[in-house]
Parts: structure tokens; C-alpha cells; sequence
């Protein structure tokens, strides 16, 4: 898969989540694309993050 249509598929997943009403995704994490470690996707964090921090919250229905 090309980088830009990778790259495109997971803003797309982020704004779709992101739009959820109840989800929340941490300003201090990203996405980031990990296949040139045979990883896929991961997510990272870019910046230093306190011990139990909610990084993300899925709503439920």
C-alpha cells in the first residue's frame, strides 16, 4: 500500500473515531505508520505522558 493512501486511511479512521460522540484520543499520541518495522500501525507517544493517563476512551453503546 502506498504511503499516502496508508496515510489517508488512518486520518480517516481518526476523524471517523474522533467524531464518536463520547471517544477521546489524547493530544500527546498519534497514530504512526510502523511498517518499515513490520508493525503496521502503532500508536506512539509524542510527548511525556503521566502514569494513569486515559490515552483514548471507546464509547460504548
Amino acid at each position: 500500500m502506498a504511503s499516502q493512501d496508508f496515510d489517508a486511511r488512518t486520518q480517516a479512521f481518526l476523524s471517523w473515531f474522533t467524531a464518536l460522540p463520547g471517544a477521546t484520543f489524547h493530544p500527546s499520541i498519534q497514530i504512526t505508520d510502523l511498517r518499515p518495522r513490520n508493525a503496521g500501525r502503532g500508536i506512539v507517544a509524542t510527548a511525556d505522558i503521566p502514569a494513569e493517563t486515559t490515552l483514548f476512551t471507546i464509547p460504548r453503546p
